[in-house]
């Protein structure tokens, strides 16, 4: 990724909505889009949209939203990126500093990202030097979980947690776990029906299952 130091205004070009990418992170609360709203209106538009060298908007469907509806002036700032992917990985590193993302919504863009991770896994997975033509070891197959887990920088126990809540809990819990109202730990016992002393001590530094500690938290490591 770089930044090609290329501006356009909104006179000039048209930025392109693509829909994996608006789609991406989860939607603002009426609250934040309303305070980004009111922002734009007062001050204007002053943070740039960033798209890449295709002119899709990676960064600040938002505030090109505000603009579209009130007919406001922005700029676009171009940054180049080897792919989607990157340019995926990327706009969820600038959204994390902005938001308080929960490890549920970490982990639901990581299922949206796992195709394109599981892609880009094989092909440097080919590339290897070190493995021989013939060896078994070619096919190794990629740790799917891991690779997840490393691109949202949340632990790989909860990844796949989290990848078989949203498979097989009930749809009432999955809407409890979107509106941060049951942690991916509390939500986990849920429908394997375990009882609370179960699971303690999995990933909890103080071995307690309600005190949201290391197990429940994104990774600081990779911030």
């Amino acid at each position: 990724m770089r930044n090609t130091e290329t501006e356009y205004t909104s006179s000039q070009r048209t930025p392109v909505v693509l829909p994996e990418m608006e789609q991406l992170l989860p939607l603002l609360s009426v609250e934040q889009f309303s305070s980004l709203e009111r922002d734009i209106l007062e001050n204007g538009c002053y943070a740039p949209i960033v798209v890449n060298e295709e002119l899709v908007i990676v960064d600040g469907y938002n505030r090109f939203q505000i603009c579209e509806k009130h007919s406001l002036p922005f700029r676009m700032l171009v940054f180049s990126f080897y792919d989607l992917l990157e340019a995926k990985q990327w706009a969820l590193g600038t959204q994390r500093g902005r938001r308080n993302l929960s490890l549920w919504e970490l982990g639901q863009i990581a299922l949206k990202l796992k195709p394109e991770l599981e892609t880009a896994a094989k092909v440097r997975q080919s590339r290897r030097t070190d493995l021989l033509v013939n060896s078994s070891e070619d096919h190794t197959p990629v740790d799917t979980r891991k690779e997840m887990a490393q691109a949202v920088g949340i632990r790989e126990q909860t990844m796949g947690r989290i990848a078989r809540l949203s498979e097989e809990a009930p749809q009432a819990l999955k809407d409890a776990l979107e509106r941060k109202e049951v942690s991916v730990n509390r939500g986990w016992k849920i429908p394997k029906g375990r009882p609370a002393a179960a699971d303690r001590g999995a990933g909890n530094r103080c071995g307690r299952n309600d005190c949201g500690c290391a197990g429940d938290r994104p990774d600081r490591r990779r911030d």
